[in-house]
């Protein structure tokens, strides 16, 4: 295991998922690389002022800037918004005002060119009425930007109305907080009550927003099935009133990987898995796997973590991605191992009852970013191959999903009871290094 105990404390802040896909790329291939290294850092830097990757957003700023000059009449509305945020972020840690009229004048193109209907408007919006607040504006100007988000997009609305206020009351700096392109729907934690909670779990359903993750050929979206999956399970699982259950984001919202962790740790979840589909380029592979935080050398789980952590094949990673804190997971390693081996176990079991064909790949390990800095045994479930003809059938039916929901909920209510785990496999070898176990099959994975 990679140790760097000097990250620990980056890896421990603000650390609330999923993870981005590059989305949309064929719809702007020039646009493409710079997508991908905006959802990339805004992952690894969601607030947008670690002196980390500074250098890094300033030089994203500058290769968007030339994108824009170049084909300022065929960017879609995300590629310019995606542009005038970078700028925006420059400017809160730089202060230099080139950064803000760049960002001004993209906003503007993408509010002039776009209608309320598309999703970045209403974002744009946001960042207008934050751009005129920094430029000294004046307050009637920036709530004017501000009282048009409301109208344009209800769900940013409560972002607007908490800026206006800080206008209002005269409380409102020019220092910002980045806007973040998100308005997370986060479960508040239940207090009060005769209630005893003896067990927290944190469900993370992967992607949302902007970002659908793996899509099939019949327009069913990764994004949506994470979602309701973690729904049923949570369902199913607070039938025990001694177990209480969190969603990272409860609706179609984008939640930057880096804080997903962080939302269950200030819960004190006991056990945190963040769901996913899985697709391959042959779309011939189907079956599930779970997989536990470790590094490894292991070609098709370093492919599918690179996707996960919003990185362009063979494209540049930062250390940072693979650091694993030797204050928190690696005393939370062979949990970890134990708790991939109940979801996986469980959820095979469960759907080969009805579906004698049902696969599963088994427990592997991999640098995946979205668990890293979770102080709880944390792991990512693939469940199923989206893309595929007989997983993607079955995972369009209500009835498969309500086999595998349950099996999720089986599992996590093993866990920790000190249950026998797996079809065959008991406790005592689940927490065996991998190295000791199956080798892993190398497969080759298409990019969600």
């Amino acid at each position: 295991m990679c140790v760097r105990l000097i990250f620990a404390p980056l890896l421990l802040f603000f650390m609330l998922a999923g993870e981005p896909a590059v989305a949309r790329a064929e719809v702007f291939p020039a646009g493409a690389q710079a997508r991908s290294e905006y959802l990339r850092l805004r992952n690894l830097d969601p607030s947008g002022d670690s002196p980390v990757h500074a250098a890094k957003w300033v030089r994203l700023a500058e290769e968007m800037n030339g994108i824009y000059l170049k084909s300022v009449n065929t960017m879609p509305s995300r590629d310019l918004l995606f542009a005038a945020d970078t700028h925006m972020r420059v400017y809160r840690a730089s202060r230099s005002p080139g950064y803000l009229k760049r960002g001004k004048v993209i906003a503007d193109t993408l509010i002039e060119r776009y209608s309320p209907a598309v999703p970045e408007y209403g974002h744009a919006l946001v960042l207008r009425g934050d751009i005129a607040v920094a430029e000294g504006d004046g307050s009637s100007s920036a709530l004017r930007w501000y009282e048009r988000v409301g109208m344009a997009s209800p769900l940013l609305g409560s972002q607007a109305q908490s800026r206006m206020q800080s206008l209002t009351n005269g409380t409102f700096s020019k220092v910002l907080p980045s806007s973040d392109l998100e308005v997370p729907r986060l479960v508040p934690r239940l207090v009060g009550g005769s209630r005893v909670i003896t067990k927290r779990i944190v469900l993370d359903p992967g992607h949302g927003g902007f970002d659908a993750g793996a899509v099939n050929g019949n327009g069913l979206e990764e994004k949506e099935l994470t979602l309701d999956f973690g729904r049923r399970v949570k369902a199913l699982l607070e039938r025990d009133s001694s177990i209480a259950v969190h969603l990272t984001r409860t609706d179609d919202t984008f939640v930057p990987l880096a804080r997903r962790t962080g939302y269950a740790n200030t819960r004190k979840a006991d056990a945190f898995v963040s769901l996913h589909l899985n697709a391959s380029p042959s779309h011939q592979l189907r079956g599930l796997e779970s997989y536990y935080l470790d590094t490894t050398d292991d070609e098709a789980s370093r492919l599918l973590a690179e996707r996960e952590n919003g990185v362009v094949p063979g494209g540049a990673v930062d250390d940072l991605t693979f650091i694993l804190s030797d204050l928190i997971q690696s005393g939370k390693l062979e949990e970890s191992v134990e708790l991939s081996h109940y979801l996986e176990s469980a959820v095979h079991r469960a759907t080969l009852l009805n579906y004698p064909e049902s696969k599963s790949h088994g427990v592997k390990k991999g640098p995946f970013f979205v668990l890293v800095g979770a102080h709880m045994p944390c792991t990512l479930i693939e469940l199923f191959f989206i893309d595929n003809g007989a997983d993607g059938a079955k995972l369009a039916t209500d009835s498969f999903r309500s086999i595998v929901s349950e099996g999720l909920a089986k599992g996590l209510t093993r866990f920790g009871n000190g249950e026998a785990v797996g079809l065959e496999a008991p406790v005592s070898e689940v927490s065996k290094p991998q190295a000791q176990r199956a080798p892993q099959r190398s497969r080759k994975r298409k990019k969600k």
